[in-house]
């Protein structure tokens, strides 16, 4: 079976890597790079995993260039994984068998972008893994195989995303026996039970400190490494978050959202919500790692801390 592949980040190398170790044939690999924001990297991992395999490799080539070098082999699957542009239909009819992608949800739910970081978000107590056949709208062919993936109420988006790549390994392994043979499983998605998500850009990961302690721990796990990460300002410099915890400080009838209130040294400091208190454990300050204690304590001591996160 002569296989092309659009593939990008950690889950295209992964799923590259996983169809080669089924026996899967690889023709061609088209390749989308990661954007400057996203701290790990995975495109040249992906290149030299094409040279090793002596095929050929193609990167941020656009659709009709794409086309062209399409049309000089047989295709009896297109796989998409990890590669975040749509790809038209006249490409797609290329695929002789069929031409299938993998999110991160249990389609219908969650069509779009960064459905793990949302799903976290939005406080979702599972997402998953869905291979399914594409269409020219996106996320919305019939499903091949899903798997679901719980998310805890402390687990970050790595967590989440280490899972789920587990899971479309797992897919991916379970399948292939079937795609091998030209068998493809076809599951009407139900589109009356369609849900949406948009795509997210760094400056959205902005804290409101007014917000609930839940919304903002929700936001602080959801887009955490290897994403950008929520944040906010101190004096004027950028004070992003990687990891926090809700903490009971008592019934504080007299609130600023923002304000440090406590240092707990070796741990963090603790900073007003709009409803409690949230136990501020990692951060960098603009592009330092440090613990949130040492900033405080740079320029002011426990007994006398006025300082209000915020620009």
């Amino acid at each position: 079976m002569n296989i092309v592949l659009f593939s990008g980040t950690k889950i295209g190398y992964v799923g590259l890597k996983t169809l080669l170790e089924s026996n899967a044939h690889v023709n061609q690999v088209f390749l989308d790079r990661e954007h400057a924001h996203e701290l790990q990297k995975y495109d040249q991992h992906i290149i030299n995993l094409c040279k090793e395999n002596s095929f050929d490799v193609y990167e941020g080539v656009n659709i009709d260039e794409m086309d062209k070098i399409t049309d000089k082999c047989d295709i009896d699957y297109i796989f998409c994984i990890g590669f975040r542009r749509l790809i038209p239909p006249e490409i797609l009819a290329k695929a002789k068998y069929a031409a299938c992608s993998t999110h991160f949800s249990l389609l219908p739910e969650y069509r779009g972008f960064a459905p793990v970081n949302w799903a976290i978000i939005n406080g979702e107590s599972k997402c998953g893994v869905s291979l399914f056949h594409m269409e020219s709208d996106a996320d919305s062919g019939d499903i091949v195989a899903q798997r679901t993936v719980k998310i805890g109420e402390h687990d970050y988006a790595s967590d989440v995303m280490d899972r789920c790549i587990v899971e479309l390994k797992e897919i991916l392994n379970e399948t292939w026996e079937d795609f091998s043979k030209g068998k493809v499983t076809r599951i009407p998605q139900d589109h009356s039970k369609a849900t949406f998500t948009c795509a997210r850009n760094p400056e959205d990961g902005e804290i409101n400190w007014s917000d609930s302690t839940k919304t903002i721990y929700n936001l602080v796990r959801g887009v955490s490494k290897p994403f950008p990460g929520a944040f906010t300002y101190l004096k004027g410099q950028k004070l992003t978050i990687w990891t926090a915890e809700p903490i009971d400080v008592g019934n504080y009838v007299g609130r600023i959202p923002g304000k440090v209130i406590q240092l707990h040294k070796g741990r963090g400091v603790v900073v007003l919500t709009g409803d409690g208190a949230l136990l501020i454990k990692n951060v960098m300050l603009d592009a330092e790692e440090l613990n949130p204690d040492e900033v405080v304590t740079a320029d002011t001591n426990i007994k006398s801390v006025r300082l209000t996160l915020g620009k």
